[in-house]
């Protein structure tokens, strides 16, 4: 749909301080996650929410790179905990996606594709 943003793309700076934000700044955010918001998949969804309005609504799944391919090869669509948890939208706690964050950042759950421990 769009060429990938990067972790290391920092158009995404609106969105982080977005994020950190409603979740009651950098303090609590780095606290309740572990880490900023820089750098990892939820601020890159939201900047293609805000920028590029026309591609989000076309979005069906919000998958890594890996999950892409696992998903042409076995048809399958699923992430493993590891990547979840890199998105911000994820409860390592919980091994399950965030409703809380999820809502707070006004996205579907529907979007998110199961979560599966990884293979050992």
């Amino acid at each position: 749909m769009r060429p990938a943003l990067l972790w290391n793309d920092q158009r995404t700076g609106a969105e982080c301080a977005e994020i950190e934000k409603a979740f009651g700044g950098r303090t609590n955010w780095c606290g309740w996650w572990g880490s900023g918001a820089d750098g990892v998949t939820l601020p890159k969804i939201l900047w293609v929410r805000r920028h590029e309005p026309e591609v989000f609504a076309r979005v069906a799944s919000i998958v890594m790179p890996k999950d892409f391919i696992r998903l042409k090869l076995t048809g399958e669509l699923a992430t493993d905990v590891g990547d979840a948890s890199g998105t911000l939208l994820f409860d390592v706690e919980k091994r399950a996606w965030s409703a809380a964050a999820i809502l707070k950042m006004g996205l579907d759950e529907g979007l998110l594709p199961r979560a599966v421990e990884s293979a050992r």
